[in-house]
């Protein structure tokens, strides 16, 4: 990785790359592209360790735009950790544990989400699921109101190989939230927790794999 954490954009069906340029000195952890848009129009979220930026296409280079924080909604720069999306708002996990929603380039709600840092995000129409460095999994709706009580994975989950987890990663097995969907949890120690949601929605762990 060199030091300006430089960013291509690639037409992967096609094998062409579309455009490239700096990234940030800081060092980038995570980025996605805005839902819905597309060619021309498409927007990546890109956000890292105290960065938060909007990155266009521009010929073969790239537009870049800093998130703006402001003074007013409790924004603080910190290390971005992870990204998912309300509908085409980013939603940023944040190393003090807050969710932060953005309006177009602009934070509007700060949302205290983890006891510690949010590891993981991944989001569906319906709304998010998140994990924390405090073990839980939690999720919310998609103006970021949690629905339920979520579920402490050290506490609640019989299969865990170690009394602390350290969630990696979640995603929903199938799209959605809501009594008996599924949630899947990766764990850095290569556990993978199959959470059945049952009405609340809370969890109940149904199994894991160790790899």
């Amino acid at each position: 990785m060199d030091d300006d954490h430089s960013i291509a954009i690639y037409d992967w069906r096609q094998g062409k790359l579309l455009a490239s340029g700096k990234g940030d000195k800081q060092k980038l952890l995570a980025c996605a592209f805005v839902p819905g848009k597309t060619g021309s129009s498409s927007e990546l979220v890109v956000v890292g360790s105290k960065v938060i930026k909007f990155v266009t296409i521009a010929g073969k280079g790239l537009k870049k735009r800093r998130g703006i924080l402001g003074s007013k909604k409790g924004g603080k720069i910190q290390p971005f950790l992870c990204l998912a999306f309300s509908g085409t708002s980013p939603v940023i996990g944040c190393l003090d544990g807050s969710l932060y929603l953005f309006s177009g380039y602009q934070l509007s709600r700060v949302v205290h989400a983890h006891v510690g840092p949010v590891t993981a995000l991944y989001s569906a129409p319906e709304g998010l699921v998140s994990g924390g460095k405090d073990g839980m999994v939690l999720w919310w709706n998609t103006s970021l109101k949690p629905i339920g009580s979520g579920m402490d994975l050290s506490q609640d989950c019989f299969d865990c190989s170690s009394a602390k987890v350290r969630i990696a990663s979640v995603c929903f097995a199938h799209d959605g939230i809501g009594n008996g969907k599924k949630t899947l949890v990766g764990t850095r120690s290569g556990e993978i927790f199959e959470i059945e949601q049952s009405e609340g929605v809370s969890g109940e762990c149904m199994s894991a794999l160790l790899f």
